[in-house]
């Protein structure tokens, strides 16, 4: 009986691993997996059963290797901020500029995949993701934040990890965290309340410079932390070689000395 029990509660223990595991992982899977279908649209219409959004941009996949219509018609969504923090702003409204995973059912609609979120515009360029105020400083910010840097890169981006809620730019088993930022500016992202407008007095602190994209500042580390490793190699091969070179010298002016040449 103890042994069934036993049983019982480790098969619960994993499952609920995996289901927490999976649940965590939408951003992750959006960002790593290449073939994703990812895009950047206007809500155009909206009926009883569908979203209609205006397709501007795949986000890292060529769009020659999917061809999607104009006009993207999507099987009725919410919007994937967490409930605890964002219930009220997750209904989609005509005019939000998106960001959403796709995937493309048998009657050639969509349905959402991964993640889908409000931003600013659908330029990658310039894009800052809408989070409502209340996700400020919480966990659940992580993955936003991920997602925001992925689409910032152009979608080309994927060393991107979020790990213990926290954002790094991973490289050569090396990481560089992004979020949470020492300074709120190299966010890429725009808070507002639960009615989806801008508050004012945070929007220039969380918006982030296009000239100061995070991804290129944490490459620039890397590849700072890498030339400088390599001129300390660098020194320390010619520091050797001086150093050879002085004994072999001594050596062979201590044979002339004692040839009595």
């Amino acid at each position: 009986m103890k042994k069934s029990i036993f049983i019982y509660f480790f098969i619960m223990t994993i499952l609920m691993t995996c289901i927490s595991g999976y649940a965590q992982s939408d951003a992750q899977n959006v960002i790593s997996n290449e073939m994703h279908i990812s895009v950047l649209a206007t809500i155009s219409e909206i009926d009883d059963d569908y979203v209609y959004a205006e397709l501007y941009d795949t986000v890292g996949i060529d769009n020659s290797v999917v061809k999607l219509p104009q006009i993207l018609k999507i099987k009725k969504f919410k919007y994937t901020y967490c409930n605890d923090h964002a219930d009220s702003y997750n209904v989609p409204k005509l005019g939000d500029n998106i960001f959403i995973g796709v995937e493309i059912q048998d009657d050639k609609t969509f349905s959402i995949s991964g993640v889908a979120y409000r931003t600013d515009t659908v330029d990658m360029r310039t894009l800052n993701v809408y989070a409502p105020v209340d996700m400020k400083n919480k966990d659940c910010m992580s993955e936003i934040a991920a997602i925001a840097y992925f689409i910032r890169s152009g979608g080309l981006e994927r060393n991107i990890v979020i790990s213990d809620n926290a954002v790094y730019f991973e490289q050569d088993g090396e990481r560089t965290k992004l979020y949470p930022a020492e300074v709120e500016d190299a966010v890429p992202v725009i808070y507002v309340d639960e009615n989806g407008l801008v508050i004012d007095d945070v929007k220039q602190q969380d918006v982030i410079n296009v000239l100061d994209n995070p991804i290129d500042q944490a490459r620039e580390v890397y590849n700072a932390e890498l030339v400088f490793a390599k001129r300390i190699i660098a020194v320390g091969i010619i520091f050797i070689g001086l150093i050879v070179g002085i004994i072999v010298i001594y050596v062979v002016s201590n044979k002339r000395k004692s040839r009595g040449i």
